[in-house]
């Protein structure tokens, strides 16, 4: 759901406690659930059910105050990238997938179910058969990136980047110049910077050095003022 957030009504729609735009948010995605069930029926009644590859995710999270901002486009934090993903495919058990993945990895498995896995050679994600079959072919220090920036006129610069790797996030904003490092299996929803701490030195130049590999991108020409 985006901003602004439409307020859902009916019986078909529960209450919740949150109130306000969270209120509203929920209610929106509670109806897109009963949106789902009615897609899901018809196919049903169609017969189409069992040929019907299903996914459910959504491009970003919405920010309502964890760090301070609203909406989104605006940070890298969890509760923006976070994000549901759900993949249905016909005769496929339940299962859920416990390594970190990453929204660039839908293409992959598309390709792959499709057996047309030579296609992916040049792609950067990852099959999510990989994870949910052989799981001990993952990578555990598999980084997930993230990157954000608004160039216009009359608005605030800014240019984050992020990568998440094993247990850690690592925050970098190219204008300012500032750093942010969290634990996250204690520290989840990223509120306690720990880069001041001496012993992560080494950790946070090993980070800075991974996201430097992919400076040479067009994201990062255009946060330059480059053509």
């Amino acid at each position: 759901m985006h901003h602004p957030y439409f307020s859902a009504q009916g019986k078909s729609v529960p209450e919740f406690h949150s109130t306000g735009e969270l209120g509203r948010y929920d209610r929106g995605i509670a109806q897109f659930d009963q949106g789902l069930r009615v897609l899901i029926e018809k196919l049903k009644f169609a017969d189409a059910w069992d040929r019907t590859v299903l996914i459910v995710t959504a491009d970003h999270g919405e920010e309502f105050g964890e760090h301070g901002g609203t909406i989104h486009s605006r940070t890298c934090y969890e509760e923006v990238t976070h994000v549901p993903l759900v993949v249905r495919l016909p005769m496929a058990g339940e299962m859920r997938i416990k390594p970190r993945v990453a929204l660039l990895d839908l293409v992959p498995t598309l390709l792959e179910m499709l057996g047309a896995q030579n296609a992916t050679a040049q792609l950067d994600g990852q099959s999510l058969f990989v994870p949910a079959y052989e799981p001990n072919l993952v990578d555990p220090q598999r980084p997930i990136f993230c990157s954000i920036y608004q160039v216009m006129s009359g608005r605030p610069r800014f240019f984050t980047r992020s990568v998440r790797r094993g247990r850690w996030s690592f925050f970098e904003e190219a204008y300012a110049g500032s750093v942010e490092l969290y634990d996250l299996p204690v520290d989840q929803r990223e509120h306690v910077n720990v880069v001041g701490e001496v012993q992560s030195a080494q950790l946070v130049s090993d980070l800075r050095q991974l996201l430097s590999q992919v400076r040479d991108g067009n994201l990062y020409k255009v946060s330059e003022g480059s053509e």
